[in-house]
């Protein structure tokens, strides 16, 4: 029952009771609030909540410790989104369409931030030196580029470092089919991959982008690089 409304599924219960027994929904309010209705008439209906949805949160948390990645990622897609130019110059760089956040999955920061971390010197050039209109928006990501370059490109790549496999978890677990038997072994990986990059005890965090960034930023400098990890 994939993209029905309420009053869709309504319909079908009624003319097929036996047929609806749960519903897989996200747990944002509206659905829980419909789902609570939908109980008044079909009292055994269960609610399973949508692993793949549920697996954005652990990583949304980055956007509380990443403020200045999310604002650059957020006025960089809105140029983007603006600019013809823009879009042609970065397609170019990256050889591939460049990324824009959409406000609907967490999981598209991760893929807009990895085409950050990946290609940060040429798109910076790319700000800088063309001429693609959107001249705020140019300045917003200028001062932040001028103002906050080495915690942009650390927060760019945390996000990279946290984020691969809870964001892989989410493209490939959303959807209707026999996921479930596979669900936890995959969702273990990507829990992995945040206790490492967390680090625990003795162990140091294992975060190999912040670390390339670490050093690009003091390459001289051992003390300065683990003070930035």
């Amino acid at each position: 029952m994939a993209g029905l409304t309420i009053n869709q599924i309504i319909g079908i219960a009624q003319q097929s009771p036996d047929k609806l027994s749960s519903l897989t929904l996200d747990g944002c309010n509206l659905n829980t609030a419909g789902f609570e209705l939908l109980k008044c008439v079909f009292r055994l209906l269960i609610h399973f909540i949508c692993l793949s949805h549920s697996a954005n949160i652990p990583v949304k948390k980055l956007d509380l410790t990443c403020k200045t990645a999310k604002k650059f990622m957020s006025k960089y897609s809105n140029a983007l989104n603006w600019s013809v130019q823009l879009r042609r110059h970065v397609r170019q760089l990256i050889g591939e369409n460049p990324e824009q956040l959409n406000g609907i999955r967490w999981m598209v920061n991760y893929k807009v931030a990895v085409q950050l971390n990946s290609n940060f010197a040429g798109i910076e050039r790319i700000i800088r030196e063309e001429d693609f209109g959107c001249a705020e928006l140019v300045k917003s990501m200028l001062k932040i580029l001028d103002e906050q370059s080495d915690t942009l490109q650390l927060e760019l790549a945390r996000i990279v470092d946290a984020a691969e496999q809870s964001a892989m978890f989410c493209y490939n677990y959303e959807g209707d089919g026999p996921l479930a038997f596979t669900a936890y072994d995959a969702w273990k990986v990507a829990e992995n991959q945040l206790i490492r990059v967390i680090g625990t005890g003795q162990n140091r965090p294992v975060v190999p982008s912040v670390q390339r960034v670490a050093q690009l930023i003091a390459p001289n400098d051992i003390n300065e690089q683990r003070r930035l990890i």
